[in-house]
Formats: structure tokens, C-alpha cells, sequence
């Protein structure tokens, strides 16, 4: 990955695509702000574990979550692929933003509802609460993650530290 992209828009049904070591995963493309290249995170103490600390994009605090940790998937080690994607999403009156590290980012894929199936409850190794559903890209399993149930968490979370 060269260059930052900024991929906001409003199509309801696109998906960005990423990988978390061989697995695909996919955002909704509306919860997503931009891809910028994967740079240094502050630590913070007293974070948990997923919460892997911060950076300073443009004058903003992003706080960064590593998902994989949280639906109990292997960590990789960053590589030339390694990305940060930036989600931004409404919880209650605010609107959040965070990084998300996937290995790399893949594409922009067009589900319809009908494309898109519940997730199994038997089989799938991950934590299935923050899955959305499954779709299909040429006969290989893309996991729809619910991101805004993944940063609702966490956000509920910092605040009753306080």
C-alpha cells in the first residue's frame, strides 16, 4: 500500500475486504473513513489487551483495537501489507473513530442481503458475537464483522472505568 485512500461513501451494500492472516474479513464500506499506511502506536498503560494504545492522525487522538485479539484469532506480525483502517461510527451522540490493524486490505466487494448468511453457531473458531453474517466471494467465506457492536463494547467499557 502506497498511499492513504480515503473510501467513504454511501453505498449500503459494499464491503471493504481485509485479511486477518488467511481469513477474510469485511467492514461495511459506510463505517469506514479511510485506509492509511500501518504506523507507530503509543502504548498506554492499564489498556486490555486488544487495546493495543494510540496515534495521532492529523491532530486526532484514534484509539487503535486489534480485532483479531477479540475474536481470538493468531496475531501476525506487521509486513509491507500491514494497514490501519480508520472506522467511524455513531454510538448514542458521539461519533467515534478508530483504527482497526489488518494484515492488508484486499477490496471494495458488493453483497446484496441475499448473499449474506446468518453465522453457524457449530464450526467457526471465533468469537461469533461479533460477527454479522458470512457472504460469499467466488466460493470463499468472507466474515462480516459488526464493528459497531466491536467498538460499542469497548466504548461502554472505557466509560465505566472512570
Amino acid at each position: 500500500m502506497k498511499d492513504k485512500k480515503n473510501i467513504n461513501t454511501n453505498h449500503s451494500n459494499e464491503y471493504l475486504t481485509f485479511k486477518f492472516g488467511k481469513e477474510t474479513f469485511a467492514i461495511k464500506i459506510t463505517s469506514i473513513k479511510e485506509v492509511i499506511n500501518y504506523t507507530k502506536i503509543t502504548k498506554v498503560p492499564r489498556l486490555a489487551e486488544h487495546l493495543k494504545g494510540i496515534i495521532n492522525l492529523r491532530g486526532n487522538i484514534i484509539s487503535i483495537i486489534d480485532v483479531r485479539i477479540k475474536l481470538g484469532i493468531k496475531i501476525m506480525e506487521e509486513n509491507l501489507d500491514t494497514c490501519i483502517i480508520i472506522t467511524e461510527i455513531q454510538d448514542k451522540d458521539e461519533i467515534i473513530q478508530t483504527g482497526i490493524p489488518a494484515d492488508s486490505v484486499q477490496e471494495v466487494l458488493y453483497l446484496s442481503k441475499n448473499q449474506i448468511n446468518s453465522s453457524p453457531r457449530v464450526g467457526i473458531k471465533i468469537n461469533k458475537d461479533y460477527l454479522k453474517g458470512i457472504g460469499l466471494k467466488n466460493d470463499t467465506p468472507v466474515l462480516i464483522l459488526d464493528i459497531e457492536k466491536i467498538i460499542a463494547d469497548d466504548n461502554q467499557s472505557e466509560n465505566n472505568l472512570y
